[in-house]
Protein backbone atom coordinates (compact mmCIF):
# COMPACT_ATOMS: atom_id res chain seq x y z
CA UNK A 1 0.00 0.00 0.00
CA UNK A 2 1.44 3.15 -1.11
CA UNK A 3 1.37 6.35 1.80
CA UNK A 4 -1.52 7.87 0.37
CA UNK A 5 -3.43 4.42 1.15
CA UNK A 6 -4.24 3.58 -2.63
CA UNK A 7 -3.44 0.00 -3.27
CA UNK A 8 -0.70 -0.83 -5.94
CA UNK A 9 -1.82 -4.66 -6.89
CA UNK A 10 -4.19 -7.25 -6.42
CA UNK A 11 -1.36 -8.51 -4.80
CA UNK A 12 -1.27 -5.98 -2.06
CA UNK A 13 -4.88 -5.79 -1.44
CA UNK A 14 -4.84 -9.92 -1.13
CA UNK A 15 -2.20 -9.39 1.70
CA UNK A 16 -4.22 -6.70 3.56
CA UNK A 17 -6.99 -8.94 3.07
CA UNK A 18 -5.20 -11.80 4.88
CA UNK A 19 -4.04 -9.75 7.97
CA UNK A 20 -7.37 -8.45 8.48
CA UNK A 21 -8.85 -11.82 8.47
CA UNK A 22 -6.32 -12.80 10.89
CA UNK A 23 -6.89 -10.03 13.17
CA UNK A 24 -10.64 -10.51 13.16
CA UNK A 25 -10.10 -14.32 13.79
CA UNK A 26 -8.08 -13.18 17.11
CA UNK A 27 -10.55 -10.53 17.52
CA UNK A 28 -8.11 -7.46 16.84
CA UNK A 29 -10.88 -5.60 15.57
CA UNK A 30 -9.06 -2.02 15.82
CA UNK A 31 -6.19 -3.54 13.98
CA UNK A 32 -8.31 -5.13 11.24
CA UNK A 33 -10.76 -1.55 10.71
CA UNK A 34 -7.15 0.08 10.41
CA UNK A 35 -6.23 -2.30 7.56
CA UNK A 36 -9.77 -2.33 6.04
CA UNK A 37 -10.53 1.80 6.19
CA UNK A 38 -8.23 2.48 3.56
CA UNK A 39 -10.05 -0.12 1.19
CA UNK A 40 -13.90 0.22 1.72
CA UNK A 41 -13.52 3.41 0.22
CA UNK A 42 -12.02 2.78 -3.02
CA UNK A 43 -13.43 -0.02 -4.17
CA UNK A 44 -13.00 0.55 -7.75
CA UNK A 45 -8.93 -0.36 -7.07
CA UNK A 46 -9.74 -3.91 -5.83
CA UNK A 47 -10.51 -6.72 -7.44
CA UNK A 48 -14.12 -7.68 -7.85
CA UNK A 49 -13.06 -11.02 -5.68
CA UNK A 50 -10.97 -9.06 -3.40
CA UNK A 51 -14.00 -7.07 -3.14
CA UNK A 52 -16.29 -8.86 -1.84
CA UNK A 53 -13.66 -10.45 0.61
CA UNK A 54 -13.79 -6.63 1.83
CA UNK A 55 -17.28 -6.26 1.74
CA UNK A 56 -17.80 -9.49 4.13
CA UNK A 57 -14.86 -8.71 6.80
CA UNK A 58 -16.34 -4.68 6.79
CA UNK A 59 -19.81 -6.34 7.45
CA UNK A 60 -18.31 -8.70 10.12
CA UNK A 61 -16.57 -6.18 12.12
CA UNK A 62 -20.23 -3.88 11.53
CA UNK A 63 -21.91 -6.70 13.20
CA UNK A 64 -19.33 -7.19 15.94
CA UNK A 65 -19.13 -3.24 16.79
CA UNK A 66 -23.73 -4.12 16.69
CA UNK A 67 -23.79 -1.75 13.98
CA UNK A 68 -26.56 -4.61 12.34
CA UNK A 69 -28.05 -2.13 9.82
CA UNK A 70 -24.91 -1.35 8.34
CA UNK A 71 -23.85 -5.12 8.59
CA UNK A 72 -27.09 -6.15 6.17
CA UNK A 73 -26.05 -3.89 3.94
CA UNK A 74 -22.21 -5.08 3.22
CA UNK A 75 -23.52 -9.01 3.78
CA UNK A 76 -25.78 -8.37 0.72
CA UNK A 77 -23.92 -6.22 -1.27
CA UNK A 78 -21.69 -9.36 -1.27
CA UNK A 79 -23.69 -11.68 -2.02
CA UNK A 80 -24.77 -9.82 -5.04
CA UNK A 81 -21.62 -8.83 -6.10
CA UNK A 82 -20.13 -12.79 -5.62
CA UNK A 83 -23.67 -14.09 -7.30
CA UNK A 84 -23.25 -11.76 -10.52
CA UNK A 85 -19.08 -12.83 -10.69
CA UNK A 86 -20.59 -16.78 -9.75
CA UNK A 87 -18.53 -17.32 -6.98
CA UNK A 88 -20.30 -20.15 -4.72
CA UNK A 89 -17.92 -19.48 -1.76
CA UNK A 90 -18.37 -16.15 -1.26
CA UNK A 91 -22.15 -16.36 -1.48
CA UNK A 92 -22.23 -18.86 1.14
CA UNK A 93 -19.91 -17.07 3.49
CA UNK A 94 -21.94 -13.97 2.59
CA UNK A 95 -25.40 -15.25 3.38
CA UNK A 96 -23.82 -17.26 6.75
CA UNK A 97 -22.84 -14.26 8.06
CA UNK A 98 -25.82 -12.07 7.82
CA UNK A 99 -27.49 -15.00 9.30
CA UNK A 100 -25.47 -14.83 12.15
CA UNK A 101 -25.53 -10.96 12.33
CA UNK A 102 -29.34 -11.34 12.30
CA UNK A 103 -29.80 -14.03 14.86
CA UNK A 104 -27.31 -11.66 17.18
CA UNK A 105 -29.63 -9.06 16.22
CA UNK A 106 -32.61 -11.28 17.17
CA UNK A 107 -34.17 -11.57 13.76
CA UNK A 108 -34.51 -15.35 14.31
CA UNK A 109 -37.06 -16.20 11.26
CA UNK A 110 -35.01 -13.88 8.78
CA UNK A 111 -31.66 -16.14 10.29
CA UNK A 112 -33.30 -19.45 9.97
CA UNK A 113 -34.00 -18.32 5.99
CA UNK A 114 -30.43 -16.88 5.60
CA UNK A 115 -28.65 -19.82 7.02
CA UNK A 116 -31.14 -22.16 5.32
CA UNK A 117 -30.02 -20.25 1.99
CA UNK A 118 -26.62 -20.68 3.13
CA UNK A 119 -25.98 -24.32 3.67
CA UNK A 120 -28.50 -25.34 0.83
CA UNK A 121 -26.51 -23.25 -2.12
CA UNK A 122 -22.59 -24.71 0.13
CA UNK A 123 -24.45 -28.68 -0.84
CA UNK A 124 -25.27 -27.72 -4.07
CA UNK A 125 -21.89 -26.23 -4.88
CA UNK A 126 -20.18 -29.09 -3.39
CA UNK A 127 -18.68 -26.71 -0.48
CA UNK A 128 -18.21 -28.37 2.53
CA UNK A 129 -18.16 -25.88 5.10
CA UNK A 130 -16.59 -26.42 9.32
CA UNK A 131 -18.72 -23.92 10.58
CA UNK A 132 -15.69 -24.72 14.08
CA UNK A 133 -13.13 -23.15 12.17
CA UNK A 134 -15.05 -20.32 11.07
CA UNK A 135 -15.21 -17.16 13.33
CA UNK A 136 -18.77 -17.61 13.11
CA UNK A 137 -21.11 -19.80 15.73
CA UNK A 138 -21.53 -23.26 14.98
CA UNK A 139 -25.41 -23.24 14.52
CA UNK A 140 -26.27 -24.08 11.02
CA UNK A 141 -23.85 -26.84 9.67
CA UNK A 142 -22.24 -30.11 10.51
CA UNK A 143 -20.07 -32.13 9.37
CA UNK A 144 -22.57 -34.97 9.83
CA UNK A 145 -25.02 -33.21 7.84
CA UNK A 146 -22.32 -32.15 5.27
CA UNK A 147 -19.23 -34.48 5.30
CA UNK A 148 -16.05 -33.52 4.26
CA UNK A 149 -15.39 -34.84 0.88
CA UNK A 150 -13.06 -38.19 0.64
CA UNK A 151 -13.67 -39.06 4.41
CA UNK A 152 -14.65 -41.77 5.79
CA UNK A 153 -18.00 -42.25 6.94
CA UNK A 154 -19.14 -41.12 10.19
CA UNK A 155 -20.70 -43.91 12.62
CA UNK A 156 -24.13 -42.93 13.99
CA UNK A 157 -23.97 -41.54 17.73
CA UNK A 158 -25.33 -44.15 20.05
CA UNK A 159 -26.99 -43.51 23.59
CA UNK A 160 -25.10 -44.70 26.33
CA UNK A 161 -26.84 -44.83 29.48
CA UNK A 162 -24.46 -44.16 32.55
CA UNK A 163 -26.55 -46.54 34.70
CA UNK A 164 -24.71 -49.55 36.33
CA UNK A 165 -25.65 -52.72 34.22
CA UNK A 166 -28.45 -54.79 36.15
CA UNK A 167 -27.09 -57.12 38.53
Amino acid sequence: MRDDGRVDSDDDAEAILDRAARHIDRHELADARRLLTPLIGRPAELAPVSHCRLLIDWGWLCAADQRYAEARTFFAQAAAEAESLSLPHLVVEALREAGIAARLEGRRAEADQLLARSAELAELAGLWVDARTHRSFSVWLTTARNPRPNSPPRSPTRSRSRRPAAP
